[in-house]
């Protein structure tokens, strides 16, 4: 019975460390190929607009008087301004990154 320590010599300096580390390296390559196969194709510039131009579409601004949560205080806001509802805000920070920059 052949021991793995008299294949790995067989081979010269090629031990079971180095076959290790090739197996791993070939089954890194394996992964990102097939997962390269089945990712979406990036949205064209004209869809990537129109998702942005959606998303801005679906936030409530609020401009003139607005009275802030819980009555805490008002604001005066002009045409200039807006004020976005806490829920809005909190989605334009998360969902809105890097949406925003193609319009």
């Amino acid at each position: 019975m052949l021991r793995a320590s008299a294949i790995a010599n067989g081979f010269g300096d090629f031990s079971m460390k180095h076959l290790r580390l090739l197996l791993a390296a070939l089954a890194l390559c394996a992964a990102h190929a097939s997962a390269q196969k089945t990712a979406d194709p990036a949205p064209t510039p004209e869809q990537s607009r129109q998702r942005a131009e959606q998303f801005l579409a679906s936030l409530k601004p609020q401009h003139g008087t607005v009275t802030l949560p819980n009555g805490v205080a008002s604001l005066q806001l002009s045409e200039d301004f807006y004020y976005l509802a806490p829920s809005d805000a909190g989605r334009l920070l998360s969902e809105g990154k890097g949406l925003l920059t193609l319009l």
